[in-house]
């Protein structure tokens, strides 16, 4: 069936048959295309069944393991991937041809999820060595962070007194955050009403994940002009509101909206599209479940869309302060995929919001207070430093951590 689709779409494509062109003549290309179409998609296969079986190998014989002295020395680190054949449920694309653009024989829904599969798991070796690697120069590291941890100060108003020390000259500040957290929503809202009053003059635009990449405020107030009727126009721009707000929380909102501050989406349409889309461990030794879109891969291919869509809006914004906001994973250094590392350190600054505690489930479902071990560099160095202000004096701490800045928030009163 999708062959003959495929065939459809090319006679459809063909001026040359609206002009009269025998059948006959196009026949031979029509059937190229469908061969090409089915040759490749077996390619594509014969590809994912061969990086399964390396990616396998791999993750019994590349073993990285946390070095630093505490109760889980010893203990593995698993990449954020998973060997896998298929992914549940099947991708599906409006266009398929988008999502890995460059790259013009991934034409169907087929050909780009055997495409990302095999990435995936070609991913693995490279990510279990990048860890193992890691893990190694954080605990050869581990004196030069206690002496910079051990003059960092402790401020009691941590947003304000962070804000006071960016520097003029930055362009970019990504902002990583633990998700659906109210205190560090309230913590974003105060970092923005913040950079407002610490630049008064100065165009702000946050980028989020949080909200699609065809939706922006500058795109929103364009469309609600062209609506036939006041009340249209206003009802879009109260959907826009009210989609705003859901997502991003109401004090971030609500400072946005106040501040004259711009807001852009983010997240291609094909990641909300396939949300539900998660990697099956073949083999429960292999790892746990993992949703698609947090993969070492998956986070790639959405990386390199923000990196467009963060470019194409510096072309026509080229001084103003881009505030990137997302999951903190996304941002932090050490990730090989880290979106931030791709743009000029002289102009760039990495902030983590975490709360200082959470709530989590333990395996009897009860909810149990959990303190330590919130972020990745806390989870690696066994939460040695707990400290509610975190930041370096050298580069190469920043680098290791994954941040330039971390603060543990209070919670809401």
């Amino acid at each position: 069936m999708r062959n003959i689709i495929l065939i459809l779409g090319f006679i459809l494509s063909i001026p040359t048959l609206s002009q009269g062109q025998p059948f006959g003549e196009l026949l031979p290309r029509i059937q190229k295309a469908a061969f090409d179409s089915a040759r490749g998609t077996g390619l594509l296969l014969q590809r994912t069944n061969t990086s399964y079986i390396k990616a396998r190998q791999a993750l019994y014989t590349i073993r990285p393991i946390i070095l630093t002295p505490g109760p889980r020395y010893g203990e593995l680190i698993r990449p954020v991937a998973l060997p896998v054949h298929t992914i549940t449920p099947h991708l599906h694309f409006e266009n398929p041809t988008a999502v890995y653009p460059g790259i013009p024989f991934l034409t169907s829904d087929e050909q780009v999820e055997q495409y990302l599969i095999s990435r995936n798991n070609r991913a693995i070796f490279n990510e279990l060595k990048h860890l193992a690697d890691h893990s190694e120069k954080i605990a050869n590291h581990m004196s030069t962070f206690r002496q910079e941890i051990a003059r960092c100060e402790q401020p009691t108003q941590q947003i304000p007194w962070m804000v006071n020390r960016i520097d003029p000259n930055i362009n970019y500040l990504f902002v990583g955050e633990m998700h659906n957290v109210p205190e560090v929503r309230r913590s974003m809202a105060q970092l923005l009403q913040g950079l407002r009053q610490r630049f008064p003059k100065r165009e702000i635009i946050v980028f989020t994940e949080l909200l699609t990449s065809h939706i922006s405020t500058e795109e929103i107030w364009k469309s609600a002009i062209l609506q036939p009727t006041p009340e249209d126009r206003m009802e879009l721009v109260k959907q826009f509101e009210k989609l705003g707000e859901y997502h991003l929380g109401r004090d971030v909102w609500e400072t946005i909206q106040s501040n004259r501050i711009e807001v852009v989406g983010l997240e291609p349409s094909f990641v909300w599209d396939n949300s539900n889309a998660t990697l099956i461990a073949e083999d429960p030794q292999d790892g746990q479940n993992l949703m698609l879109w947090w993969t070492d891969e998956g986070s790639r291919l959405r990386h390199m869309h923000w990196e467009q869509r963060i470019n194409e809006w510096r072309q026509q914004h080229p001084n103003a302060l881009f505030v990137i906001h997302g999951g903190a994973e996304h941002f932090s250094y050490f990730s090989s995929s880290a979106i931030s590392t791709h743009f000029p350190r002289e102009q760039r600054l990495t902030v983590n919001l975490f709360p200082q505690k959470v709530l989590m489930q333990d395996a009897a479902g009860n909810h149990v207070e959990v303190k330590d071990n919130l972020g990745w560099f806390a989870e690696i160095t066994q939460n040695q430093f707990p400290q509610n202000t975190l930041y370096w004096q050298t580069e190469k701490s920043a680098s290791l951590s994954g941040f330039d800045y971390q603060l543990r928030v209070p919670p809401l009163r």
